[in-house]
Order: C-alpha cells, then sequence, then structure tokens
C-alpha cells in the first residue's frame, strides 16, 4: 500500500515506484525541457521502460523539446546498459547525458525538473524520501540556474557516442 501523502501543490513520496511515477508524469506534461540531476540515475526509478517509452516520446514531439541528464558516476550505467544510455545513443541531438565536475552545494539530493514549474525531488539519492510538485516555480528557477552551472562545466561522455562504421 503506498504511503504517498498530499499537501496542496505537493505530493511526499516514500518508494522508488512513486518517485518513478511522479516523474514519468512529469516527462508526460513537460512540453520544453527535462532536466535531472542524480548520482548514477537509479535503476528502480530511471531504468524502466515507463520512462524511457516517456522521454523517447517527449524527445520527438518538437524541435524545442530538449532532456539535459547530470550525473556523478556514468561507469555503472555504462556497464549495466542503462536504457536510458541506450536512449542517449540513439537521440542524441535531443537527449544529452554529462558527468558532473562542478558538485552543487547540496552533494545528496538528486531531482528531475520539467519545464519552468514541476519538481520532482529526492532529499538523498538512493533513499525513497521527497517529493513532487506541480507548481514549484521558484524552487525550480533555483534549482535550474544551479543545473545549468554545472552543466556548462560538466564533461561529456564518450562512452554515450554511437559509432558509425
Amino acid at each position: 500500500m503506498p504511503t504517498t501523502s498530499q499537501t496542496s501543490d505537493s505530493l511526499f513520496l516514500t518508494s522508488a515506484a512513486e518517485f518513478s511515477e511522479q516523474i514519468r508524469q512529469s516527462i508526460l506534461d513537460a512540453r520544453r525541457h527535462i532536466r535531472i540531476l542524480s548520482h548514477q540515475l537509479d535503476p528502480a526509478i530511471y531504468d524502466q521502460p515507463s520512462i524511457v517509452e516517456a522521454l523517447s516520446a517527449f524527445a520527438r514531439q518538437s524541435r524545442e523539446a530538449k532532456v539535459k541528464i547530470l550525473v556523478r558516476d556514468s561507469d555503472e550505467i555504462i556497464e549495466r546498459s542503462h536504457r536510458l544510455a541506450a536512449l542517449v545513443r540513439r537521440l542524441p541531438t535531443k537527449l544529452a547525458l554529462r558527468k558532473l565536475v562542478l558538485e552543487p552545494n547540496n552533494q545528496s539530493m538528486a531531482f528531475a525538473l520539467a519545464d519552468t514549474r514541476t519538481l520532482v525531488y529526492q532529499n538523498e539519492d538512493g533513499y525513497y524520501a521527497g517529493f513532487a510538485n506541480t507548481n514549484a516555480a521558484a524552487q525550480v528557477k533555483s534549482l535550474s540556474e544551479m543545473f545549468d552551472d554545472c552543466w556548462e562545466k560538466a564533461q561529456e561522455e564518450p562512452r554515450l557516442r554511437m559509432l558509425y562504421i
């Protein structure tokens, strides 16, 4: 039985399934931008067919649609054939994954941002405690600015490039 509770625009999340569902819904509702920050793209949340399908559909919906993913460690993502790694390889002009060089102040957090209002926030990456908020414009703006600063300094992951022979 889910232990999700809700207050106004916030939905408190306490399991990987709840995080995955809220991120999937955020992706489905988004129109232009998805930004994801995670240690290793937790497989229980992100390596799910529903997430990959939603991101694929989002990326193909318009020319403006962009997905940016920042990770702290890409080794496991590459080695275990993460579904999102395969999607990044297939749609490199729409989805990009980079490795963090500059760490944000709160190094334990993980989040997904959709456009300018929706936030799914994990208090500590790897633990399932956090919230989703569809009306979090101020928080999304602040986290987007931090994300964009980190993105500019992040390293591309060459192992995600497709080799055409």
